[in-house]
């Protein structure tokens, strides 16, 4: 993991600070027991720093009613690659046999690895929706295309899932099938909710994307709108001239 340093120049006294990546735990995140006695931690991850990040990987501490740690647990985010402001979720269950029933109190850390080269943004998702099945899964069903202008390949799509005060209440994701999608290709998915996590809680969702090569497309919002006006009309110049240019991250 790289910090942020400042270099110090004795012409001036100026200083300088290297970009860098820093990642955050959202403080949204919720734990919850299912029907196999096992606890489990779901929550997201934010890339708050200059530059692109990967390998983030959370890891989470358990403690027994003395406050004694007795299990540590760890695993990656479901993004491999998050890019400045992204996000991404993560979930690391403690099972009935590795003493869930023990815990009181836990503590989240997470690690990361810089990666100033980033990756560019080329998958879109083109519609998704929900519903529920007869068995009572929340269904995520959608589109993902690669606007890219190579190949995209082991394309992942994930979902994470809020109750109505933003909390994090489960996270699922679904390989493409097929898994790889040729320039312009797009192909549907189905994410279904594991029945781990109580699906009436869930109030919405975001997708995101990913395969080896690229990562999802932005969205703009309301609140970007105007800034980054001006960055769409060249985008779509640009598009006009190369209809098949990756979008710039």
């Amino acid at each position: 993991m790289l910090m942020i340093c400042a270099a110090y120049f004795w012409s001036g006294m100026t200083k300088s600070a290297r970009a860098s990546g820093n990642v955050r735990i959202v403080s949204d995140y919720g734990f919850y027991h299912d029907n196999f006695f096992d606890f489990g931690v779901v929550g997201e991850v934010e890339n708050i720093g200059d530059v692109a990040v990967e390998a983030v990987n959370v890891t989470v501490r358990f403690y027994d009613v003395f406050y004694e740690e007795f299990a540590v647990k760890s695993r990656f985010a479901e993004l491999n690659v998050l890019l400045p402001g992204r996000k991404a979720p993560f979930e690391i269950t403690l099972y009935d046999s590795e003493g869930a029933s023990l815990v009181r109190h836990y503590s989240l850390s997470v690690t990361w690895t810089d990666l100033p080269s980033g990756k560019p943004c080329a998958l879109e998702i083109l519609s998704s929706y929900s519903y529920f099945d007869d068995d009572e899964y929340l269904h995520v069903n959608g589109t993902v295309k690669n606007g890219g202008t190579s190949m995209a390949n082991a394309v992942k799509v994930v979902a994470t899932f809020y109750n109505s005060n933003g909390t994090v209440v489960g996270e699922a994701y679904r390989i493409t099938k097929p898994n790889f999608l040729n320039p312009d290709q797009s192909v549907d998915f189905d994410i279904k909710l594991s029945y781990l996590h109580p699906a009436t809680l869930v109030a919405s969702y975001d997708l995101t994307a990913e395969s080896t090569e690229y990562t999802l497309v932005p969205e703009l919002s309301p609140l970007c709108f105007l800034p980054a006006f001006a960055f769409l009309i060249l985008f779509v110049l640009n598009k006009r001239k190369n209809p098949h240019s990756d979008f710039p991250c």
